[in-house]
């Protein structure tokens, strides 16, 4: 019977911690998502308002009485489609770097995962070596010279 039990809670621990992980990269994936939605509803908010300004001073430009107010009318709808363009660098460099960092959060959480499965399960975790082969983790001694993980 107490046999039972243990392999019973055991195996509850197994399946919590498959869950827990699960969660916990729903959660993340629901970050990123999240993140990025926002940040892209910001992008085109801004962007908005400078198109908008970029349409009025191409009507201006249409309404120069002279050659020097063109010139000016001219300059001035240049900046703001150069704000335009910086917008969309600035929008795609973050979100592509926001982007870049998010593998790196998952095989975070996932080496965290198999570190915990791997103590549930009382075996020694192999990492992968540059040839792909796995191999097993160097164990360390404590002070009586028994082998630990």
């Amino acid at each position: 019977q107490l046999a039972v039990q243990v392999l019973s809670n055991w195996l509850t621990s197994l399946v919590a911690l498959f869950e827990d992980n699960k969660a916990r990269i729903k959660r993340s994936d629901a970050g990123i998502k999240a993140t990025s939605k926002a940040a892209r509803q910001e992008f085109e908010q801004a962007d908005a308002d400078k198109e908008a300004a970029l349409d009025a001073a191409i009507l201006s430009v249409t309404e120069g009485s002279s050659e020097k107010v063109l010139d000016e009318r001219v300059e001035a709808a240049l900046r703001d489609l150069s704000a335009i363009e910086a917008g969309y660098r600035a929008y795609t460099a973050a979100s592509t770097e926001r982007l870049r960092q998010y593998p790196g959060v998952v095989k975070q959480q996932l080496e965290m995962y198999r570190q915990c499965l791997s103590g549930l399960l009382h075996v020694q975790p192999t990492t992968h070596s540059q040839t792909g082969s796995p191999q097993q983790q160097p164990q360390h001694s404590d002070a009586a010279g028994v082998a630990s993980s």
